[in-house]
């Protein structure tokens, strides 16, 4: 039951991880091709 209990959360983070990376990518590559025009 521990094993199935912890797996579900390291997957959550990864897609909590990969989804703030997107957002991030989103907000830093439009202000730095702002900044650079």
């Amino acid at each position: 039951m521990k094993h199935n209990s912890i797996v579900p959360k390291h997957i959550s983070l990864g897609v909590l991880g990969l989804a703030l990376m997107a957002i991030h990518a989103f907000i830093v590559l439009p202000v730095l091709q702002a900044s650079v025009l």
